[in-house]
């Protein structure tokens, strides 16, 4: 697993560079974008690659051929008189932090004469999956992304109270379950006695508590969704598009590869991938479906309920921030075409 994750972080962080590569020799500006790349995050980029064709040569060569593709659909979808004169990364590579927040959740930005900027976000993700198009903390999400939503303020107090209450029965729940008493924390009691801090390493009753304890959290953001819906329509629908990954610029556009696994020839040691296709979608896009919007039911015993548009599905999930034995957790967004 651990061999996995690092393999899909350096494959995200070259695509990202790849793909503003392409972009930079399709306008001509190739000099310009590879003279950005000197120093700590050339070495950097050289690293990744390094480990990568250690790990998987193959991949290497299938991330050019979804990051040629990307480009080209990025190139398509501008006006044909658009004048280039730089291409910048601003996403993973720079810790997906922009200078500039009004650019929102951008990773690349196409910069023309007079300091004209078009903001591009890159998704690589697997054929039929969710993209994660937005992380908040369970502490200011609702009072953050729908501050201009009726009663914003009492849902968000009403989610930290529950996050403490049920953090602590799960605690209680769990350690009562192994013969200890819970005092508020997850100790180093608890990892002394062998027990994991991860969930899929718990027996089923065990997580089943924890999941429980997943559920009811994420019930109270269930329920601040409906109170918003019938009390806060417009207001609420427009907080949706940051959710989308449609924050900060106007003309900020989402672009996402999506690829399959092939079976690697025999005498290959690993899978390889295969483009599916490039999918794109722009604010003006999702405004148009927004006011079809509808808030499917919660299930039972889940951490994540979804909202349907005609062509996505928006999926609101609560997931740890690392171990489940901190109360911290955050709040994923993503996104799966219908």
């Amino acid at each position: 697993m651990q061999s996995e994750a690092l393999t899909n972080e350096l494959k995200g962080n070259l695509f990202e560079y790849l793909v503003g590569l392409h972009l930079a020799r399709l306008y001509g500006v190739e000099g310009q974008f590879l003279t950005s790349f000197a120093g700590g995050l050339k070495e950097r980029l050289l690293g990744y690659e390094r480990q990568l064709r250690r790990s998987n040569p193959q991949l290497l060569v299938d991330l050019m051929t979804l990051a040629s593709a990307t480009s080209n659909k990025i190139k398509a979808s501008q006006n044909e008189e658009c004048s280039v004169k730089n291409i910048s990364i601003i996403g993973k590579l720079h810790g997906g932090r922009s200078k500039n927040l009004d650019y929102g959740e951008a990773d690349l930005l196409l910069i023309q004469e007079q300091q004209i900027v078009t903001p591009i976000s890159i998704k690589l993700a697997k054929e039929g999956s969710y993209v994660n198009t937005k992380s908040g903390g369970v502490n200011t999400f609702l009072s953050r992304y729908f501050a201009s939503c009726l009663d914003a303020g009492h849902w968000q107090e009403r989610l930290i109270q529950e996050l403490e209450q049920s953090f602590f029965l799960m605690g209680a729940t769990l350690y009562e379950m192994v013969g200890m008493e819970f005092n508020g924390t997850f100790g180093a009691e608890w990892g002394e006695s062998g027990l994991s801090d991860l969930p899929g390493q718990l027996d089923r009753r065990m997580r089943r508590v924890i999941f429980h304890h997943y559920h009811n959290v994420i019930s109270v953001i269930y329920n601040a969704f409906v109170h918003f819906f019938s009390s806060s329509y417009h207001p609420f629908i427009q907080s949706t598009l940051p959710l989308l990954g449609l924050g900060g610029a106007d003309n900020l556009a989402q672009f996402s590869c999506f690829y399959n696994n092939k079976v690697a020839p025999s005498s290959e040691t690993h899978s390889m991938i295969n483009l599916s296709r490039v999918t794109y979608f722009d604010r003006a896009t999702m405004l148009d479906q927004l006011p079809q919007m509808e808030l499917l039911q919660l299930k039972d015993e889940v951490s994540s309920f979804e909202l349907a548009l005609a062509d996505y599905l928006l999926q609101i999930r609560v997931k740890p921030m690392n171990a489940f034995t901190t109360m911290g957790l955050k709040i994923n967004c993503s996104l799966k075409i219908r």
